[in-house]
């Protein structure tokens, strides 16, 4: 009987031993299946933090395009506006010499007028002198005519 007895003790104690070494297998298969889990989360985190670079090199291009466009832009209206300028500055040029010209005209036509007018004036002055010398011959006639 003690050799049964001893046989289940080493059955017991076989089975304890191959119970404790499934468990520490167990619990190296944990181990290993956490520094997995941990690889495993430490390579999304390091995709996470790429795709985050990656997102933030893409909006400074983004915003480097945009600023890009927008100097274009700005250069474009200043071209336009420097055009529109030269354009405003050239008419505005072209209306002083017409009035120049036009003022040139009137001075001239108001020249020829006074002229004409002074003509105009010196036959007069010569027909009211003519017309008092005539008058003067009247009168001296009548004179003489009322004194016979």
């Amino acid at each position: 009987m003690d050799a049964l007895l001893d046989n289940a003790k080493a059955i017991a104690t076989a089975h304890r031993e191959a119970q404790r070494l499934a468990a520490l297998q167990t619990d190296l298969d944990m181990l290993e299946n956490a520094e997995s889990i941990a690889a495993a989360l430490e390579l999304q985190e390091e995709e996470a933090r790429n795709s985050a670079v990656e997102a933030l090199e893409a909006a400074i291009r983004r915003g480097v395009e945009l600023d890009e466009a927008e100097e274009q832009a700005q250069e474009s209206q200043r071209r336009e506006d420097a055009g529109t300028a030269l354009a405003l500055t050239q008419q505005q040029e072209l209306e002083a010499v017409r009035e120049d010209n036009r003022l040139r005209l009137l001075a001239a036509a108001d020249a020829v007028v006074a002229g004409e007018m002074q003509k105009q004036v010196k036959r007069e002055e010569k027909s009211v002198a003519a017309l008092e010398e005539r008058s003067q011959k009247l009168a001296l006639k009548v004179s003489e005519h009322v004194s016979k």
